[in-house]
């Protein structure tokens, strides 16, 4: 649980061998669909946003690591869509039922793309 993005988010990841944050994402889906995706698939919206701390978006925290030099390892953002985007702590009916596929998603993806040995 990181909370909110921040550069503690970036010393959690630090030495690990795989990254997985879970979170809402808004990608055009159905609510409670799931999708994955890399920090390098995402289109931004606004692409020149400076940084502000102490709280990033997700997408501005990376771009810190990045415009540092600080490597990162592989790093993978399960999404959920949620049923409308709006600042709460609150899941909706879709994004409750969607949890449920998580475990199986997470799964998948450290069976894929964790480096040998991590299975």
């Amino acid at each position: 649980d990181a909370g909110v993005p921040s550069l503690a988010l970036l010393h959690m990841m630090e030495g690990r061998q795989l990254v997985i944050v879970i979170d809402c994402a808004d990608f055009g889906g159905q609510p409670g669909e799931i999708t994955t995706f890399t920090p390098g698939q995402v289109k931004r919206q606004e692409p020149d946003r400076q940084a502000s701390l102490p709280g990033n978006d997700l997408m501005t925290t990376f771009d810190i690591a990045a415009q540092t030099g600080m490597p990162l390892p592989p790093v993978w953002i399960v999404g959920i869509q949620p049923a409308k985007v709006e600042m709460t702590m609150e899941l909706s009916d879709e994004a409750l039922g969607a949890l449920n596929h998580l475990p199986h998603i997470i799964r998948d993806l450290i069976k894929e793309q964790a480096p040998s040995g991590l299975h």
